[in-house]
């Protein structure tokens, strides 16, 4: 790896961490807040249900040309300028659509009072269509800074017009006048800080040029909308709103930790990669440090999370949200995979094979799909155990594909994972057993969360990790 694609990925993670981690850390506070005094099961349940229809019309929305934006190394003003006016068309269009298909929504789940939150929520489209190309452009420069900074101040006033309104008796109305108000803001400050500016310039010759790779990521992204969320919306149809809302603040809190670093990391990477692209040796030398940067911090999180979980959601939700805990902790569990799936799928999409990316989630989205029709007439834990075992052969699937294509074989990549795999295993042995000594909630959490931590630590001090230096030294303030 050359000194500056080190420097630029450092930065990138670090930022992009930044990012991630500072959200997650108001988003933990707000959540608390709303969840554990404000906000009902009942309410997340609603919002959970009608969660598919906003993510599938932004999938749709976005078409996957920020994926093809950021790849191209030549991205022009036309390019640009094409797009921003076809997510604009393609938003009004979709609101128009979900305005009047919101009576049927709520007749599906027998929530009347759905079809108004949905027709005020669903506004978050068009708002969204506004700052695509602006975060495209930020994305695209490795801008991570401005982007962090625009993120967690655009949470922060969201957080606080939920808490507010929460407080004033508005019940579920509050969670939905978060979503909007977020986007608003994000709007706004992308617009202000993202140093570009629409001008009346549309080219179908490069609709076409972007929509040939985008296009399979359209089409992959929609199944993968519709498996993800199709869980909440399959769930509120057999399930009471309380059940499902267990299991919406459950896949919401596990998220924080799997989704987060799956975001920081991949997210952060890809316009990095994209720019070696043509070097083969250089990008696989990248890929494997970032796969064992990866484990090195996924492995020990994800797991710790899993042997903390319960405790965890009883001091922060609170004894009535106590049934999502083991549902906090599996999900954790399944959510070990999830970032490892997501970097080798980022290889396929940098190399420019969108196609075999499209066949990769079709068959996924197919398995889950139709794992999720079996289980949910068993209850939800057997929905979560679903889960996990559609990620386990999703994993498989794509380190199959992904090693024919570049030469790095499973053996490989288990070999470059497996060091922080064991000693993760080994952290929470030895931080379990202390469940049995200390019966308090919060006397169990940080002493398990110290133990293992220190377990972790010392360890690979021990073994003079070089990644545990690297990633020291990446968040250790430089000296003037």
């Amino acid at each position: 790896m050359t000194e500056s694609i080190k420097s630029k990925s450092k930065k990138a993670i670090m930022w992009s961490a930044f990012d991630k981690v500072g959200a997650q850390a108001v988003s933990i506070v707000v959540g608390v807040v709303l969840a554990r005094n404000l906000i009902s099961p009942h309410d997340y349940g609603l919002i959970a249900m009608i969660g598919i229809f906003s993510a599938l019309a932004g999938v749709v929305l976005d078409s996957g040309f920020s994926s093809a934006l950021i790849r191209k190394i030549d991205c022009t003003k036309e390019d640009l300028n094409t797009v921003f006016f076809f997510n604009l068309s393609i938003s009004l269009v979709l609101y128009s659509a979900l305005f009047i298909s919101a009576p049927f929504i709520s007749a599906y789940f027998k929530q009347p009072i759905l079809t108004p939150l949905s027709r005020v929520l669903f506004l978050t489209l068009v708002v969204n269509s506004l700052g695509i190309i602006q975060n495209a452009v930020l994305t695209k420069n490795l801008n991570y800074k401005t982007m962090a900074s625009i993120n967690l101040a655009s949470l922060i006033v969201s957080s606080l017009a939920a808490i507010g309104l929460a407080l004033l008796g508005y019940g579920v109305w509050a969670l939905v006048w978060q979503s909007l108000s977020l986007s608003i803001v994000k709007t706004i400050l992308v617009w202000v800080k993202g140093n570009w500016w629409p001008q009346l310039i549309f080219s179908f010759q490069s609709l076409k040029e972007l929509f040939a790779f985008s296009s399979n990521l359209l089409v992959a992204s929609i199944f993968g909308v519709i498996s993800q969320n199709a869980y909440a919306m399959i769930l509120g149809k057999f399930y009471s709103p309380n059940n499902v809302g267990y299991f919406y603040q459950a896949t919401k809190w596990s998220d924080m930790f799997s989704s987060t670093l799956h975001l920081t990391i991949t997210g952060a990477t890809y316009p990095v990669f994209s720019t070696v692209q043509n070097d083969p040796e250089l990008l696989l030398r990248t890929y494997r440090k970032t796969m064992r940067l990866t484990a090195f911090i996924v492995f020990p999180v994800l797991f710790g999370a899993t042997l903390v979980g319960q405790s965890l959601i009883n001091i922060l939700l609170g004894s009535k949200w106590e049934q999502s805990g083991i549902f906090f902790q599996l999900l954790c569990f399944g959510g070990v995979l999830t970032p490892f799936i997501g970097l080798n799928c980022n290889f396929i999409l940098v190399k420019g094979d969108s196609r075999k990316y499209l066949n990769i989630e079709i068959i996924r989205s197919i398995l889950a799909l139709s794992i999720l029709l079996v289980s949910v007439h068993y209850g939800i834990m057997t929905v979560i155990l679903g889960q996990i075992f559609v990620r386990i052969i999703h994993y498989i699937f794509v380190v199959l594909v992904f090693g024919k294509q570049v030469n790095y074989f499973w053996k490989m990549q288990i070999k470059d994972m497996f060091p922080y795999l064991a000693l993760s295993v080994i952290m929470v042995g030895i931080a379990f057993p202390l469940r049995y000594l200390f019966h308090n909630d919060y006397v169990l959490l940080p002493m398990q969360i110290i133990v293992a931590a220190s377990f972790y630590f010392i360890v690979n001090k021990m073994l003079d990790s070089k990644i545990m230096e690297e990633v020291v030294l990446t968040f250790k303030p430089k000296k003037n």
